[in-house]
């Protein structure tokens, strides 16, 4: 499964309401859901003799169960400018050149901000399955 930004399984999940009286969301990843999705994906490897079967468990695992992406510098929200069902009114101010403007848009999940997140969970991974971490440092450059 891909780990980029329009990577569909970021959307697994449903947004929940956190912190005092419920004035924050977070995003709570549906681990089954993904679990499901790599079994079916991988199913046709399933005899390969290079196919470490306890890595994608593992990179599970690891992968954080919430992520709350206003606080998070490693993860923003998965933006769509259509209502689709479970998704949220995002609404950000910004400043440019002493200009205030507001961006609108609904999150239907949430999306990595570069490698690093991937990094982090990769390296936690490979040292639950037995694997040489210094690959983590090569396939995150």
């Amino acid at each position: 499964m891909n780990w980029t930004e329009w990577a569909d399984w970021f959307c697994y999940g449903k947004w929940e309401k956190s912190g005092f009286i419920g004035s924050k969301v977070q995003w709570r990843y549906d681990k089954d859901r993904i679990r499901h999705e790599l079994a079916t994906n991988l199913h046709r490897c399933r005899h390969c003799p290079h196919l470490n079967a306890s890595l994608p468990e593992a990179v599970l695992r690891h992968l954080p169960d919430v992520v709350v992406p206003g606080t998070d510098k490693n993860w923003d929200y998965h933006q769509t400018y259509e209502e689709v069902p479970g998704a949220i009114k995002i609404v950000r101010k910004e400043q440019s050149e002493g200009f205030t403007f507001s961006d609108e848009f609904w999150a239907d999940g949430v999306r990595p901000k570069g490698l690093s997140a991937l990094a982090d969970i990769l390296a936690k991974a490979f040292h639950d399955a037995g694997i040489d971490p210094e690959l983590v440092r090569m396939l995150t450059k």
